[in-house]
This record gives C-alpha cells, structure tokens and sequence, in this order.
C-alpha cells in the first residue's frame, strides 16, 4: 500500500505489505508502518512484544520482531529500530523496517 504523508509533501510512501497465497497455504501477513497498527496474521494481531518470534501454523516459516538487519537507509539510522523479519516457504526471507508512518523494505 502506497501513501502519500505529510513528511514527503504528497509523495508516495509504502505504508503496509500483505504477504500470501497458496504457497502459505492461504495464509496472509500484513506488516505496516507503526501508525499503521499491530502486524498481523490472518487479520489476528501478533508480535505484539517487542522482541518477539512466531512460527506460523504448520511450520511454513518463522517471523521475529527485533532490532536485528542491516538498514536499506542510512539516514533512518537515527531512528530506534523495529524489523520484521519473515522467513518463509522456498528460502524466501522478507525484511520490514517499521517507522512510524512508512516501511522500507
């Protein structure tokens, strides 16, 4: 989901990302910006402790929560850190840095 903010005078932002579909067996992870509320799978809340870690139903991957990945950024280095991490079927891994009113991927 791409937004404009009023921190980029009206240019898009990527404020969320929806992860799914039959290779997760029908499951779906949504990660936003802070703003943006809890992360979640399938619509439930999780991690919602910072750190934290899940293993999703059935074993098809983890996701953990931490400060833990090297920044696509440099200039958000001034910001605490939230990163979700997914590791997930077919050796896909997908980083999320959470800021408050975007994510960098």
């Amino acid at each position: 989901r791409y937004m404009g903010t009023k921190y980029t005078a009206g240019l898009a932002a990527t404020r969320k990302i929806a992860v799914g579909g039959d290779w997760l067996h029908g499951h779906t992870i949504i990660v936003g910006a802070m703003e943006e509320g809890p992360i979640l799978v399938d619509g439930m809340p999780v991690l919602t402790t910072f750190p934290s870690k899940r293993t999703l139903e059935g074993g098809l991957g983890t996701i953990t929560y931490s400060t833990e990945g090297e920044l696509v950024d440099q200039a958000a280095s001034e910001w605490e850190r939230r990163i979700v991490r997914m590791d997930l079927p077919e050796d896909m891994t997908i980083e999320v840095f959470r800021w408050k009113n975007y994510v960098d991927l």
